[in-house]
């Protein structure tokens, strides 16, 4: 018997709105025959999943799902007209430069029909899968990392000579000299690395995924609804879409694009193209993420900008990066950042990469730096150097020559 049948429309349209996510509503939906039967009365599929998606999902997210459920609605009838890319962009709510736009409604209009919402609630499955099937891979090869530290707390890259493009003595240009190799020791005892690095999944690195995953699904359904002759885009238009990349693609369609979010799209795209189809995020027949699933920190813990109307703010791991590659002095200097990408660096909380001792720990500082945070960060720079493989450290080497002295 269907417990949800005994309920009042007016109550259970009430008690549907309440579930914690879009793949929780298509779950019920499949479950429950009354559920099915509200979702299907005019104007409740639109209702019904907007009051889920703009509760549970940040507002970057939301204009994604929003978006690919105009494109699969497009073929329909009443559809928006998806003619070129500069149709699809105004759907996107992007202008054009030099041009004006009408107001958008950012809410899914009632009139769209529920078969095209129940293919995004049933879509949001398989996102969620991929996502999480992401998560826990490069959870895997995060957690298989041991980086190590200088053994004296007072080591300096900055106090070496190799960096500096004019000899000591001579005052002459110096070739190139790789950074020095300084006696190490385990950044962290593995046991302590295994307890503090594998916490729980934190909403920001959960919803990061998604959002990378829901992007990549928007790019499929707008391949797959062109490639079928449904939008009959000019032919130029049908090429451009072709030879972007999904970041390429973000930028063009929006035009700047925030560096964080496309960290994401790229970890998510080199999941998905080394794991699974693009074309599987439309399939309604995906198998679970493997080792689904560590429980998620639903509450904000304050190491990251967790209010869903400020997602997508760089990630702490990213932004020393960013400027690690960039200091004249750091053995990182030049270094591509997909080398840390497939550690997923890009989506880590900052509480997860200090488990790793990969990021400044004010413990840390202290105890072992009597509070001088340079010389830590100089002994970070050094454990993020340390957990390149010999072919990175190579590769990195031939860049800094290549580029040796600027």
């Amino acid at each position: 018997m269907d417990p949800f049948a005994t309920l009042p429309n007016e109550i259970l349209l009430f008690v549907v709105q309440q579930v914690p996510d879009l793949g929780s509503l298509h779950n019920l939906r499949s479950a429950s025959p009354a559920v099915a039967s509200l979702i299907r009365e005019d104007g409740n599929a639109a209702r019904i999943t907007e009051a889920v998606l703009s509760a549970t999902l940040p507002d970057k997210t939301q204009e994604v799902v929003r978006t690919l459920a105009f494109v699969l609605w497009g073929p329909h009838s009443g559809g928006p007209p998806l003619a070129s890319w500069s149709a699809f962009r105004h759907l996107y709510h992007i202008l054009p430069i030099g041009h004006a736009a009408p107001p958008v409604s950012e809410q899914l209009p009632r009139e769209m029909p529920s078969s095209v919402l129940c293919r995004v609630l049933a879509l949001s499955t398989n996102v969620h899968r991929v996502a999480h099937g992401c998560l826990h891979t490069l959870m895997n090869r995060f957690l298989s990392l041991r980086p190590r530290r200088p053994a004296h707390p007072r080591f300096n890259y900055r106090r070496s000579n190799f960096w500096k493009s004019l000899d000591r003595e001579t005052r002459q240009p110096k070739p190139y000299e790789p950074p020095p190799q300084p006696p190490s020791e385990p950044a962290k005892p593995s046991a302590r690395l295994a307890g503090e690095a594998a916490a729980p999944l934190a909403w920001v690195e959960e919803q990061s995924a998604l959002n990378a995953a829901w992007r990549l699904a928007l790019i499929s359904a707008l391949h797959k609804s062109v490639d079928s002759r449904q939008c009959a885009w000019p032919s130029e238009d049908v090429e451009k879409l072709k030879n972007l990349s999904p970041v390429e693609f973000w930028d063009l369609l929006i035009g700047s694009t925030s560096e964080a979010e496309m960290e994401w799209v790229r970890a998510m795209s080199d999941y998905i193209g080394s794991e699974v189809s693009s074309s599987h995020l439309l399939s309604k027949q995906m198998g679970a993420a493997r080792n689904c699933c560590m429980a998620i920190q639903a509450a904000p813990d304050g190491d990251w900008i967790h209010d869903k109307d400020q997602f997508g703010q760089v990630s702490a791991g990213y932004s020393f990066f960013r400027e690690a590659r960039t200091l004249p002095y750091s053995p990182l200097r030049g270094a591509d950042f997909g080398v840390f990408r497939q550690y997923g660096f890009g989506l880590w909380s900052t509480k997860r990469m200090m488990g790793m001792a990969l990021l400044p720990d004010p413990q840390m500082t202290e105890e072992r730096f009597g509070g001088n945070w340079q010389n830590e960060e100089h002994s970070l720079f050094y454990s993020w150097y340390s957990i390149l493989t010999a072919q990175e450290l190579v590769d990195l080497e031939d860049t800094q020559r290549t580029h040796w002295p600027n």
